[in-house]
């Protein structure tokens, strides 16, 4: 995040002067925003820059135990400077918080710079070999020029000055999260590369003909790996159309266009919260599908859950994401109700006022149901009763004397969290379905078009309540909709196989020893703790002669 935060955030000036001993390494930089009180609430953050006005500095300076910085990558141990965000004061006047470019150690020796103080945070549930560390500021002086000035300015006088949108900082941020949305996602599909794999090759239990059953064949094993298979793919063809969203953000900011930018953050937001939560339930999903072979390190399962697990906190608490989505989705929807134009991710709030009192009709058979854009429909007419659901609690507790702050934070965040899963779930299957529309080779988009049922189906069977409060679908159509999820789960069997090797992975990717391409698992797992166990590498373990001494004591007893 360091680079793109003195990218976007510096002037021209700074950008020629920092940037090349950036891309030399001769500057290695961290981004410093977290602190151990403060990490989404952002504008609470309690580092403080103060301009002293006589010497055109800026003092930077850590009042509390809770404005150390915390959690910054890079910082502990390699760092030489730091994107530090903090409080700007101006003649005792608050500004807000922005960002200074802060050298923290001595470039040739390493030393920290005299009023830092800085380490490592400490041991963590994953990503050990992350360097996280912590710093204190106690009134480090920084020249006025190290302030990032694109968007805003100091003058010597002290004069504070705004230019564009006072949100471009979150572009920085934007892009940190797109990156977590768009690419690590696809630890998922390597572990199913591995889990699919396996279990083609793993046989238990006899048939009727007295035949070893490959455990790929039982339906309950399906479940557990082709629901997460159709989510690999609804993630990385939406994680496509956000890039191409993020993109054309970019090139209208160069052009000073903000127009686009909350809505860039919100869509950004919204995938981040929910894919990397899905991914971790997937993963976890996935090692016990392997089972005891899936517990073992060499699987390369558990590794893939533990490294995964802090995706779902950083750069973002997926439940402020989601509410950060929701504030958008009601805003949004209060212009739909008065037909005003609607931002690009929700134009299917344009029936909203029309879908109250509906039913799903002219739906009755599998054939009738399975349509993607019925299921489709389904879906977007759940995510319109969420934010329907969610908005009329909020009215109904301000109208009641609550204050808006009290009703969102103490008695609608549940519902307003799901309506943010809602709604980016209409966006993932929109886009899943338009790249079905956009396939020219038949059998692939027959292929496709069983991945996005099963998903789609899955999601609609996964909570229906509000379909049913709202009388849109009967119990009936919930039937219907189990029997196309039992035949997806079928007919995917025998394209499994092809859709995790089309991610193209080689064993060096895996590291596993039950998904290598030689498909020998047994030999592997056998080879990999004989070889590469240091315990097995002497036939006697060290202090042998301390448990004989016992047993020769125990003897004498």
């Amino acid at each position: 995040m360091f680079v793109p935060c003195i990218q976007h955030l510096s002037s021209e000036k700074q950008c020629k002067q920092w940037l090349p001993d950036i891309y030399s390494y001769k500057i290695i930089g961290c981004y410093c925003q977290t602190e151990l009180g403060h990490g989404s609430d952002v504008q609470s953050l309690e580092t403080t820059a103060t301009y002293d006005e006589t010497t055109q500095q800026f003092i930077i300076n850590s009042p509390t135990v809770s404005s150390t910085k915390w959690w910054v990558g890079e910082l502990g141990i390699w760092c030489t400077h730091a994107a530090v965000f903090a409080q700007l004061i101006i003649k005792g006047k608050k500004y807000g918080v922005y960002t200074f470019f802060v050298p923290i150690r001595d470039q040739q020796n390493y030393n920290p710079l005299p009023g830092i103080q800085v380490g490592d945070i400490g041991p963590k549930v994953g990503v050990s070999v992350k360097d996280n560390g912590f710093v204190r500021f106690n009134n480090v002086r920084i020249p006025r020029e190290n302030m990032l000035m694109r968007y805003q300015k100091v003058s010597k006088e002290g004069v504070f000055t705004q230019v564009g949108n006072p949100k471009i900082g979150y572009a920085v941020m934007v892009q940190t999260r797109l990156a977590i949305s768009t690419f690590f996602p696809r630890t998922l599909s390597i572990a199913l590369t591995v889990a699919i794999r396996y279990s083609l090759l793993r046989k238990q239990f006899k048939d009727s003909k007295g035949e070893e059953r490959t455990i790929l064949d039982y339906q309950t094993q399906q479940e557990k790996l082709f629901v997460p298979l159709a989510e690999i793919y609804a993630i990385l063809i939406s994680a496509y159309r956000i890039q191409d969203i993020f993109l054309n953000l970019m090139q209208r900011v160069q052009k000073n266009d903000f127009s686009t930018l909350n809505e860039t953050h919100i869509v950004v937001s919204g995938a981040k919260a929910t894919w990397t939560e899905s991914v971790l339930h997937f993963l976890e999903i996935i090692r016990l599908a392997c089972g005891g072979h899936g517990f073992s390190q060499y699987s390369g399962l558990p590794g893939m859950v533990q490294e995964w697990k802090p995706m779902v906190t950083l750069e973002g608490d997926n439940t402020i994401l989601h509410m950060q989505v929701a504030r958008f989705l009601l805003k949004q929807a209060e212009k739909a109700m008065k037909g005003l134009p609607l931002g690009f991710s929700v134009q299917y709030m344009k029936i909203i006022s029309e879908i109250q009192g509906t039913k799903l009709e002219n739906v009755n058979t599998i054939n009738e149901i399975s349509n993607l854009q019925v299921l489709q429909k389904i879906i977007v007419a759940s995510a319109i009763f969420h934010i329907q659901s969610a908005a009329n609690k909020m009215l109904t507790f301000i109208s009641s004397g609550k204050g808006s702050r009290e009703a969102w934070d103490k008695h609608t965040g549940i519902e307003l969290v799901e309506a943010s899963k809602a709604h980016f779930l209409v966006f993932t299957v929109m886009n899943f379905e338009e790249r079905i529309q956009q396939e020219t080779q038949e059998n692939v988009k027959n292929v496709l078009t069983k991945l996005c049922s099963l998903f789609a189906v899955t999601k609609i069977l996964s909570k229906p309540i509000q379909l049913i409060e709202n009388e849109y679908i009967t119990g009936h159509h919930l039937s219907l909709l189990q029997q196309i999820k039992d035949q997806m789960l079928s007919e995917i069997r025998n394209d499994a196989l092809a859709l995790v090797e089309a991610f193209g992975y080689q064993d060096m990717q895996l590291r596993s020893a039950i998904g290598s391409q030689n498909g020998e698992i047994y030999k592997n797992l056998f080879n990999w703790a004989k070889n590469y166990n240091s315990i097995n590498q002497q036939p006697v373990i060290d202090g042998y002669e301390w448990i004989q001494k016992l047993k020769n004591l125990h003897a004498s007893l």
